[in-house]
């Protein structure tokens, strides 16, 4: 007798087959990131692809890979413009719309995005920074070294990495206005929080300005490095008047 396939059985079958595409729920409410999500967490894109995936974005490795073409094919400011102050822009945002509070995952692509992009940016910084010291080490001619300009950037950045340290990671990053450091605004007492006003931003901007310093930088590129200590500033007013679409930090004891 042939064995009658129930509704039940029909359905199991039907899961075995379609397995890899069930739909997910929407995690940030974007068709097209639950598409990505669903699909690098099934089995269409194994191995090497999907770790890669996960690690940078995709929508960051479209964002870099079509900057990179238009910067390669037309005129490569356009690719440093686009790769310099995302992470800007980024924190910006963040801090006022709070879009990953209480959401851990949110919150870890947040700071995957922001450490990617401003590792890049630095990176092209340093690159400008470096590039007739390189081309004399090949057989060109180095201009001389900037000493005031390199114990700017040696010194900013070093003050920079005291105040990460001081405050973590998760600190440096929103972790308190996201929720995910429990601790309040006056938390940190030692070096630099105890010595210099925001120091984390003030000391970045001092190493801006020891990279702007050198003449084949602030000649070649005078509109580079400008925007990013002006976005800066306008970062550092946010947090100073903690400028959000709620209530400020400062009013909520009141």
């Amino acid at each position: 007798m042939r064995h009658k396939i129930t509704a039940v059985e029909e359905c199991s079958q039907h899961q075995v087959v379609t397995e890899d595409l069930v739909i997910r729920p929407s995690r940030v409410g974007s068709p097209i990131f639950d598409f990505v999500h669903d699909s690098f967490h099934s089995k269409m894109y194994p191995g090497t692809v999907q770790s890669f995936a996960i690690a940078f974005g995709w929508v960051n490795l479209v964002y870099i890979g079509t900057a990179a073409a238009i910067g390669f094919f037309i005129d490569r400011r356009i690719f440093i413009a686009a790769m310099s102050w995302v992470h800007y822009l980024k924190y910006i945002h963040q801090y006022y719309f709070r879009a990953a509070k209480g959401s851990a995952e949110r919150y870890k692509a947040w700071k995957r995005d922001v450490l990617l992009y401003k590792s890049i940016s630095l990176s092209i910084l340093f690159i400008i920074y470096f590039q007739p010291y390189v081309a004399a080490y090949r057989g060109g001619l180095a201009p001389d070294l900037d000493l005031v300009s390199v114990a700017m950037v040696i010194s900013g950045y070093c003050v920079s990495m005291a105040a990460t340290n001081a405050l973590g990671v998760d600190g440096t990053y929103f972790g308190i206005e996201l929720g995910f450091v429990k601790a309040d605004y006056g938390f940190v007492e030692t070096f630099p929080y105890n010595t210099i006003p925001h120091p984390m931003i003030l000391s970045q901007v001092l190493a801006l300005l020891g990279l702007f310093k050198p003449a084949h930088v602030h000649s070649q590129w005078p509109w580079l490095i400008p925007v990013h200590i002006l976005l800066y500033f306008v970062h550092m007013t946010q947090e100073i008047f903690d400028f959000w679409k709620g209530d400020p930090w400062y009013k909520k004891g009141n």
